[in-house]
């Protein structure tokens, strides 16, 4: 069979523990270009981080961001994008500030924070985007009339299992919660995942999506491997994933 389109997952599947493009994955990206399959960044990442991966990585391709809310052109142009309603994202902040939890709000232009903390401006380095702290998050949030495409909740590691069982009694109903990483509890929209993402952009391509090939590391990634013809976990993958 002919791949014609290769699914990148970013933090620790294309790059390593720094989370900087190095050589090899531009490498990996270059050789894919060259062998006509479309090299396409599909991460967990806000858009603005994911694109900028992209661009250094040279991918030339579309990018699918936020878990698979959204999904954009190489040149930005909105070819998906899935926002959560006003009641869950009002309620998400409200719910994180009685119980004095560090939250996030992504935006389409860009990320808010409610505190000053060491583990946001962590994060904001990491994601090489900067994030905007208001003390008064729930109103600036409505006064950007910006819609929201997802929520994250930063917690202790040890509090994770517990604080997602509570969002997903609280929310999941009408969002999908996952806990990519043991300390961020992300909300997102209903159909928000990264393998409906690349069914989408497969389609959109014109690429059966028997011909694409999906790797990552994480739970974030096990739709897209189940979607895509070719599903790899990378050697670093929790083994309880590859069950």
């Amino acid at each position: 069979m002919t791949w014609r389109l290769l699914a990148l997952d970013l933090d620790d599947t294309l790059l390593g523990p720094d989370r900087k493009a190095d050589e090899i994955a531009r490498k990996v990206v270059r050789i894919a270009r060259d062998a006509g399959i479309v090299p396409v960044v599909a991460t967990g990442r806000p858009y603005a981080s994911a694109q900028l991966f992209a661009r250094r990585l040279r991918t030339d391709a579309p990018v699918i961001a936020n878990n698979g809310a959204v999904v954009r052109a190489e040149d930005g142009t909105h070819l998906r994008e899935l926002h959560l309603d006003e009641e869950i994202w009002s309620s998400a902040i409200s719910t994180a500030e009685d119980e004095g939890w560090v939250i996030y709000v992504y935006t389409p232009g860009a990320i808010y924070s409610n505190r000053s903390h060491p583990d946001t401006w962590r994060y904001a380095r990491i994601l090489e985007v900067p994030i905007i702290i208001s003390e008064e998050l729930l109103r600036q949030i409505r006064e950007s009339a910006e819609p929201v495409v997802a929520v994250g909740l930063r917690v202790q590691p040890e509090e994770g299992p517990e604080v997602e069982d509570d969002c997903r009694q609280l929310f999941g109903g009408e969002a999908q919660v996952m806990r990519s990483v043991p300390t961020l509890i992300e909300m997102l929209p209903r159909g928000a995942d990264k393998g409906q993402a690349l069914e989408f952009l497969c389609a959109h391509l014109d690429i059966p999506v028997e011909r694409s090939v999906a790797v990552g590391d994480g739970r974030g990634d096990i739709e897209m491997l189940k979607a895509a013809g070719c599903g790899v976990f990378v050697s670093n993958a929790d083994r309880k994933l590859h069950r």
